[in-house]
């Protein structure tokens, strides 16, 4: 399992695709082709997580990317644009990453590979991008009205995607059919963001960190073989 693993995550699966998709989530190329632009991004990232939108003003991300600022509006048409931008590449790159994960399953082994990839790369992108990932579960807890059809043509579309790949699942006999594939996506990526969602706490009570790679292998077995084998013991077992 683990040499399969291993060629899957070194496949084409995870090179970047061009699609309708990820072209309508970038920037205007004449932001991609500035360099300002990026220092931008970069500095709206922090601010905006730390400050949220109201928080930033245009004048602050300005400073905070050292660059003129009349160039949020050149690049962005504007403070929200540039909020905009920041959650929509963000959200597309991880589409095509999942798209490429979410592969339809032919084997009993392949589905469980392919879940496990999706849960570790579910973990780095919290572990690797903390801002973005605050500015995500923020937006999303308050319902902004501001975002939503970003999280419609990228977040829920990863979710369907999922759904999607299990459907297929049942579908060849690899996953029960007595649980809708709607419901076990649900449920699979609930687990996962309060997993995320309660880091700290968890952190600060138990000392036990997901970027601690020991934890992070426990609580990832744990977390793909209750989903595929049920926490009830079977006969026989230990």
């Amino acid at each position: 399992m683990k040499k399969t693993y291993n060629r899957l995550i070194s496949s084409s699966m995870y090179k970047k695709k061009s699609s309708g998709t990820q072209k309508a989530g970038r920037p205007r190329p004449r932001a991609r082709a500035r360099p300002s632009a990026g220092l931008l991004l970069k500095a709206a990232r922090t601010l905006f997580s730390q400050k949220g939108y109201d928080g930033a003003s245009v004048h602050q991300l300005a400073a905070a990317a050292g660059v003129n600022v009349s160039l949020v509006s050149y690049h962005f048409g504007g403070k929200e644009g540039l909020y905009k931008a920041c959650i929509e590449q963000f959200g597309c790159d991880k589409l095509a990453v999942a798209q490429g994960i979410l592969k339809p399953p032919s084997t009993r082994e392949e589905f469980e590979l392919r879940l496990s990839m999706f849960r570790d790369e579910f973990f780095r992108t919290h572990i690797g991008e903390p801002e973005l990932m605050r500015i995500i579960h923020r937006d999303f807890d308050c319902c902004n009205k501001m975002t939503i059809d970003i999280f419609y043509k990228t977040f829920l579309v990863a979710f369907e995607k999922l759904a999607g790949f299990i459907e297929h699942a049942q579908k060849k006999g690899l996953a029960r059919k007595d649980v809708d594939p709607f419901d076990a996506a649900t449920m699979f990526f609930g687990v996962l963001i309060h997993i995320m969602k309660t880091e700290w706490i968890r952190k600060r009570r138990y000392g036990l960190s997901i970027k601690d790679a020991v934890f992070r292998d426990r609580i990832g077995y744990g977390v793909l073989k209750v989903f595929v084998d049920g926490i009830t013991a079977k006969a026989g077992a230990t």
